[in-house]
Parts: structure tokens; C-alpha cells; sequence
């Protein structure tokens, strides 16, 4: 057996939402059959791997910042501090500054690849992460993706435990996330790519070509059921669609119609009285949201429709400048093919999606819309995401913060107020990220959407705009294929994390 360097132990999109492919060939036996509990398929089930690269590792077991390391103060001969502590004075630059490490004037002066501080949370330049997805193929499949040997993970038992299997082929990669941290900016700039196959028809033709141009569903809606967003008061009159209503202000959270507590899809998903399953023919992309749980006091979830959704389309479409980026991307791919004599190279069915790589701000308890004169990036720019890691409604619309229930909200607390995180009042908007065109001076604060907005809520509890940073010291299991729980239990470590719970 090969070594397998993609190990797959996240089934899940941050514990939101768990990802099918419903193009993918089932089975016959146990290995094909249906959750009754989650009306999916889990042979058909997208699996993830998140990874920083050497950059990154040395920077964090510097001081043994990572996972099973403790702060040793025999190691800091440049009085580094604990990383509860190097987080606090992150928060107090954040506050203070709105701005980010390095500051000049404080006790976070520039670090270097020779004098690592670690006074703060200050992941240096040119460090990278990356999170991929992965899927079984089909027959014939092998030549169309980019494929390596995979290790993923299995239950055993009811209660959490897990074994693993590893494969040398039968696995391809869906989607591709790089971040990096560059010099000419203080925040990481985020990039994402697609294979070709992912978003299609339910006879399971191509809904985008290889470039990102749409030539199928253009005139349907981008989910089924439709989910249509509202201002409140709106009557939900159409018992075929499930409604979102966004949080208005400090004191209401987001709301869907019908959600999880209701437990019935929108009338015509499926006839009445019969199970909201996922129709094993419909060979389109859908996703499950994580069924929902009480803790910590909360709904966790509960307010996020509990039955599979189906992808039409993408909310926002690839921005023609991008699907030109392609064909040009793609034209040099072939050059080099017949040069070189490659054949079957699978990176012609790859394409861009995207890149983020500045804050921008917009009003709070409102869409984004695409401005006529192109001065600030287009709305697929904004709500930067992928359709395989970022799938379900409100990861596809992020902006401003995660809220109680599975929701999101453009709206800072009280505590979020007091902590410089957001403008005043019960109206006023949440600051995911800050900028200053001075790095070393006080910036302002964005409300701004999609890769940079979400991760910008990893940096507003002190590290640096990465989740994975922000999940050192835990000790989660891998996410086994077909399991609810262990997504779950990363949903809730989230939310604790991010300080939404008690």
C-alpha cells in the first residue's frame, strides 16, 4: 500500500453541513443504502482534509502552540508568551487599533523567520493552509480527476468509535482552498478551485463548462427546494419554498421557514407522508445541515432546514473575467501537454472559482449586491465560496458572524461592542475584518462576506484568520463517513470557540 498523505477525517463543512455527490454510482449492499435519519446517501458523501504547511507548523511548535503541546517557559529565550496570552494581546490590538500584529508601538513588534516574539498571534508571511474535497468515483472517472492514495474513516460502534481505511485509488479530488498570508497584506488572500463535474443536471450533465460559463438550469432556481430570502413580516404564503429572513438587529437572529423543529420539507419535495429523502435517480450535488441539538443552552442547528437540499446552481456565478482567466489557464495546460507529450492530464477539468483578497464593507441585515460602475468586486466576489466546501445557504451568503441555532448575523453583541467589534447601537454592524492603508497605525472595520469575512471571525478571537490555529488543543475524533455526531461535536467546539456560548 502507497502512503496516504490526504487524510480525510472531516466529513463535514465546519460541522454545519454534510456534502453529497449524487452523481456517484451506488452500490449494491449495506455500503449503498440510505440514512434513514438523514435522507442521504453516505457512499455519496464529500470527505476533507485541512493542512498548513511547513511555514506554519515550525511557527506554531515554536513554543508547542500545537495540539498536545503545553507552554514551556524554558523554551522562550525571546519571552514568547502562552498562546492564551498571545491571543489576549491579539484582542487588545484588535480593540484598541482595529488593526492587526504587528504593531511598532506595543508588545507585538514584526517578527522575522529568525526572531519569532510570539507576543501575539502573528502567522508569518507566506504561510499557507489548504482544505480539499474528496470523493468516490465512478468507473471511467480516473482520467478526469486529480486522484492519490486516501485514508478516511469508518464508525464502529454507537459510541464515537472509529477505524480507518486506506486506499491506494477510487478517490478524486472535487475542490481545492489555498490561503496564504502575503506581505502587501495584513490578512491572507483566499483562492478556490472546482473540478468540472461537480455542479450538474439531474440526468447528470454538466451545468458549467470548463471554464466556469454556465450552459445548463440557467433558468432555474439554485436549490431545490427554492430558499428565498425576505424582509420580516413577508407572509409565508408558498408552502413550496422555505423561506430565510435575516436578523434585523442586535436582538432577533436569522430565521428559516420551515426549519428543523418542524422536521416537514416545502409541500412537492416529496408527496406527502412519505420520508424527505434524497431521490437515488437525481444525480445532482445536495447537502444535509447538521441535525440539530440542545447545548449549551441553545438549538444548535435547529433553525437550518432538516432535509436534503439539491444544487442547481450557484447562488453567485463565476465572474466572466474568471471564466476568461481559465480558458487562458486551460489553452496553456494543452500547450505544455503537446510539448511535453502528456496525455490524459486531469487539470483540464479543473477551473478557478475565485479570489478574495480585500475587505469589503456593505450595509448590515442586507444582500450584496454587484455595483453598477465595477469599482468594488462583483457579488460572487464578495460572497466568496465553493460550491463542495461551502454549500448550505448561509456559508453561500456569509457575512458579518455565526449566531446561535446555526445561524448568521450582521449584527455585534453587547460584548462584541465593548470589544471594538462592531459600530455602536442595535443596528450597527459587525467588523469581521480591519485594515489600515498604514499597517502599523489604526485601521477601520469591515462587515465583509465569504472566505475572508468567516475566517475574519477566527482573527477576531486572536488567531490570525485561521481555524485550524484556533482549534489547537482539542482533542476531536475524525469525522466518520455516515456519522452525525462527530460533525456535531465540531459544530459545538466552534461555537465555544468563538465565544457564542456561555
Amino acid at each position: 500500500s502507497k502512503t496516504a498523505w490526504v487524510n480525510l477525517d472531516e466529513g463535514s463543512e465546519i460541522g454545519r453541513a454534510t456534502m453529497y455527490a449524487g452523481i456517484v454510482d451506488l452500490p449494491s449492499g449495506p455500503e449503498g443504502e440510505i440514512d434513514q435519519d438523514t435522507g442521504a446517501y453516505p457512499y455519496q458523501q464529500f470527505l476533507y482534509l485541512a493542512k498548513a504547511n511547513q511555514k506554519e507548523y515550525d511557527y506554531v511548535t515554536y513554543d508547542n502552540w500545537n495540539v498536545r503541546g503545553a507552554y514551556d517557559a524554558q523554551k522562550n529565550p525571546n519571552g514568547s508568551q502562552s498562546f492564551a496570552t498571545a491571543k489576549s494581546n491579539n484582542l487588545s490590538i484588535i480593540k484598541n487599533q482595529h488593526n492587526y500584529p504587528p504593531i511598532w508601538d506595543t508588545q507585538c513588534p514584526p517578527s522575522s523567520d529568525f526572531l519569532w516574539t510570539h507576543n501575539c498571534v502573528e502567522l508569518p508571511n507566506n504561510t499557507i493552509e489548504l482544505k480539499s474535497a474528496w470523493r468516490h468515483l465512478n468507473s471511467g472517472e480516473e482520467q478526469t480527476f486529480h486522484t492519490a492514495p486516501v485514508r478516511f474513516y469508518s464508525p464502529t460502534d454507537q459510541n464515537g468509535n472509529v477505524c480507518y481505511n486506506q486506499v491506494d485509488d477510487g478517490w478524486g479530488m472535487a475542490a481545492l482552498h489555498i490561503i496564504q498570508k502575503t506581505p502587501s497584506a495584513p490578512y491572507f488572500t483566499f483562492t478556490t478551485f472546482s473540478q468540472i463535474d461537480n455542479i450538474v443536471t439531474e440526468d447528470g450533465s454538466l451545468v458549467e463548462n470548463e471554464n466556469g460559463v454556465i450552459i445548463a438550469n440557467q433558468n432555474l432556481n439554485p436549490t431545490t427546494p427554492t430558499i428565498q430570502s425576505v424582509t420580516p413580516g413577508t407572509p409565508f404564503s408558498d408552502s413550496s419554498i422555505v423561506y430565510e429572513v435575516p436578523a434585523q438587529d442586535q436582538n432577533t437572529n436569522q430565521l428559516f421557514h420551515p426549519h428543523g423543529s418542524q422536521g416537514n420539507p416545502p409541500v412537492g419535495i416529496r408527496p406527502t407522508g412519505t420520508p424527505a429523502n434524497h431521490n437515488p435517480t437525481d444525480k445532482s450535488l445536495y447537502y444535509r445541515n447538521t441535525p440539530a441539538t440542545e447545548q449549551y443552552g441553545v438549538a444548535l442547528a435547529g433553525n437550518l432546514p432538516q432535509f436534503p437540499i439539491s444544487v442547481n446552481k450557484r447562488q453567485n456565478q463565476i465572474p466572466e473575467v474568471v471564466a476568461a482567466v481559465n480558458a487562458l489557464a486551460h489553452d496553456q495546460i494543452q500547450r505544455y501537454n503537446m510539448a511535453n507529450h502528456v496525455q490524459n492530464s486531469p487539470w483540464l477539468n479543473y477551473k478557478l472559482v475565485n479570489v478574495q483578497y480585500k475587505p469589503v464593507d456593505k450595509a448590515p441585515g442586507t444582500r450584496y449586491q454587484t455595483p453598477s460602475n465595477m469599482d468594488e468586486p462583483d457579488a460572487g466576489s464578495y460572497y466568496l465560496s465553493n460550491e463542495v466546501v461551502e454549500t448550505d445557504y448561509n456559508l453561500q451568503f456569509f457575512s458579518g458572524k455565526f449566531g446561535p441555532s446555526g445561524t448568521v448575523t450582521d449584527y455585534p453583541s453587547k460584548i462584541d461592542q465593548q470589544n471594538g467589534l462592531g459600530a455602536p447601537g442595535i443596528k450597527g454592524e459587525y467588523w469581521n475584518v480591519f485594515h489600515s492603508n498604514k499597517q502599523y497605525f489604526s485601521g477601520q472595520g469591515f462587515n465583509t462576506g465569504g472566505c475572508i469575512g468567516c475566517h475574519g471571525v477566527a482573527a477576531n478571537v486572536g488567531t490570525d484568520f485561521s481555524f485550524i490555529l484556533n482549534g489547537a488543543g482539542s482533542d476531536l475524533k475524525p469525522e466518520a463517513v455516515g456519522d452525525t455526531e462527530r460533525p456535531l461535536q465540531r459544530f459545538i467546539q466552534l461555537f465555544k470557540s468563538l465565544g457564542l456560548s456561555d
